[in-house]
């Protein structure tokens, strides 16, 4: 964050998305709801081994008061949900849209809710429709919460791939978690992981976090679905509209801006 101008409209306030109405003040409550217009919510549990009713909390409890602040902010132009590329692994094919749910997200999320805590994975395996684990199964519920609200506000919802490290900030490689990829890594460089069973020939899908800047990356991707999804300049309505973020995504973007600067 160089931009004295972006210094200047940033505003760092407390919140917490696992806490009753996001574990804000009433006083940063009311500022959100008559000043902000725009709302990127990004913000969700990458752990793919916890325990059900924690990914519940961390994705769906979460994205709930979100939506819920959404229905209060006055001027709200544009909800963009960052979801995940695998929130439907169970397919093969997965179009731009949204997945129904053998068992109604209310519904299951009741069920998910009468677990006790120590609730074994075999247990409620049946309930994730052949999904890995629970965060994409979480994460399939938190896209079906926001869809329940197409119509009151403008949605969009973001599936990227696999978001590997960070390329600048706050440093070059800088990543908070063990989970996926940086895990690999990890147990590579330290000798630990020696062999890998994997598809040659298959496509990693990587993308590397960015800095908040206009010209890069995830950045400009989700800038771009903030000005082509619902009630924009460019798309006039409130349906809900679904889009992939990959790597052949960003390098469609980033040829698009090397032809307009020529």
């Amino acid at each position: 964050m160089n931009s004295k101008q972006l210094k200047e409209k940033v505003v760092a306030i407390n919140g917490d998305i696992t806490r009753d109405d996001l574990g804000l003040s009433e006083s940063d409550r009311e500022k959100l709801i008559n000043n902000v217009d725009i709302i990127l919510h990004s913000a969700a549990s990458v752990k793919f081994d916890a325990p059900i009713k924690e990914n519940l909390r961390d994705n769906f409890y979460g994205t709930r008061a979100i939506v819920k602040l959404c229905s209060q902010i006055k001027n709200l132009t544009a909800y963009v949900h960052v979801s995940t590329a695998y929130s439907n692994a169970q397919m093969k094919t997965i179009e731009e849209k949204l997945v129904p749910l053998e068992l109604d997200v209310d519904k299951a999320v009741e069920v998910i809710e009468k677990y006790p805590n120590n609730v074994k994975f075999q247990t409620f395996r049946p309930l994730l429709e052949g999904r890995p684990n629970t965060y994409t199964y979480t994460k399939a519920l938190a896209e079906h919460h926001v869809a329940k609200h197409e119509g009151q506000f403008p949605i969009s919802i973001v599936r990227p791939s696999i978001v590997n490290s960070s390329v600048n900030e706050p440093c070059e490689g800088w990543v908070d978690n063990v989970n996926g990829v940086a895990g690999l890594g990890c147990m590579a460089a330290i000798g630990v992981l020696r062999t890998v069973d994997w598809n040659y020939y298959g496509v990693s899908d990587m993308v590397c976090q960015r800095h908040f800047r206009p010209q890069t990356g995830n950045s400009l991707c989700l800038i771009c679905v903030i000005l082509i999804g619902p009630n924009t300049l460019f798309h006039s309505g409130k349906e809900l509209e679904c889009f992939y973020l990959r790597k052949r995504t960003l390098r469609k973007v980033m040829r698009l801006l090397e032809d307009d600067r020529e």
